[in-house]
């Protein structure tokens, strides 16, 4: 019994940790999109971001991102992102980066930014959330503890990314490569490198007097992972609704308000999979907090929808 539940363990986490958590929300988790964001706003930025994938699958899939950003005008931006993730009551993975990026003019109104995220992770296996077969007593059930737990079930290490964005007051694209050194994230000793994660996102803002149109695409691969994500949002003063698709997994709605420099959004993907009748889909919402802390405007601020 524990050789089988170990093993089936084994093939899980290899991959469940072989892929990187993803938001529905690409706007509202920039720094974890792509380092090349940092100091990009006006010039502070704070951000929360809570994602609750497949509630109705047994078990608990949560991620959660914070980030903060500031501008330091003509030396770039500095920030911090922090992701933990919750995968089936048992997985646990932490995540915390530094990030820098230096921005710099082309012509009068583009921007190219040059982004590094130098962060630790550490992902852990808890074992306490874990039966066994001597752990079992024939007429009441699970009522002893086992003197078989496994050892091992963590495991730490350095991780490195760069980036680089252009963008204008029409338009950003921008490529990121996430995990250069590729770490070791075997939690059962030996060596199981992540892959590593390129990513490109872009969008543009389309004006019609008080609305805004934002088509945006976040296309991710991550060893034989691809995914594709299409976005059009509209905004319109201060609310801000759209519609998304991910291939072959979700279609997913929006809905945001913001009011002068504070946002909070709610996004619901819609499983279109082979899952689609068991997962109850999943939930995502975000807060973000604008603030102008240097008294004085960043001419190089983003600002997406």
């Amino acid at each position: 019994m524990k050789n089988i539940v170990v093993i089936l363990l084994i093939i899980v986490t290899s991959i469940t940790f072989g892929q990187d958590p993803s938001f529905s929300q690409s706007a509202n988790n920039l720094t974890y999109v792509n380092p090349a964001f940092t100091g990009t706003s006006e010039n502070f930025r704070a951000n929360f971001s809570y994602r609750n994938q497949w509630p109705g699958i047994s078990g608990t899939f949560i991620t959660t991102n914070v980030s903060v950003d500031q501008s330091v005008g003509k030396f770039g931006g500095v920030g911090i992102t922090y992701i933990h993730d919750l995968a089936g009551d048992i997985f646990i993975t932490d995540n915390i980066y530094l990030d820098y990026a230096y921005q710099c003019d082309i012509g009068e109104k583009s921007v190219l930014s040059f982004g590094v995220e130098v962060g630790y992770f550490q992902k852990s296996l808890d074992w306490s959330a874990l039966t066994f077969g001597d752990m079992i007593d024939a007429r009441r059930g699970f009522v002893y503890t086992t003197a078989n737990t496994p050892s091992g079930g963590k495991v730490s290490d350095f991780d490195l990314g760069v980036g680089v964005l252009y963008y204008n007051e029409f338009l950003f694209a921008g490529y990121a490569l996430h995990h250069i050194n590729q770490p070791n994230q075997s939690i059962y000793g030996g060596e199981s490198r992540l892959p590593s994660l390129h990513s490109f996102y872009a969008g543009g803002m389309i004006n019609i007097g008080d609305l805004t149109i934002s088509p945006q695409v976040d296309i991710k691969a991550q060893g034989t992972f691809q995914t594709m994500l299409g976005i059009v949002k509209a905004n319109y003063k201060w609310v801000t609704c759209g519609v998304g698709y991910r291939d072959q997994d979700a279609v997913i709605g929006y809905l945001g308000f913001t009011k002068e420099r504070f946002r909070v959004e709610y996004s619901y993907d819609y499983t279109i999979s082979k899952l689609s009748s068991s997962t109850g889909g999943s939930h995502e919402v975000s807060l973000m907090l604008l603030l102008n802390t240097l008294k004085r405007s960043n001419e190089r601020a983003l600002n997406i929808y």
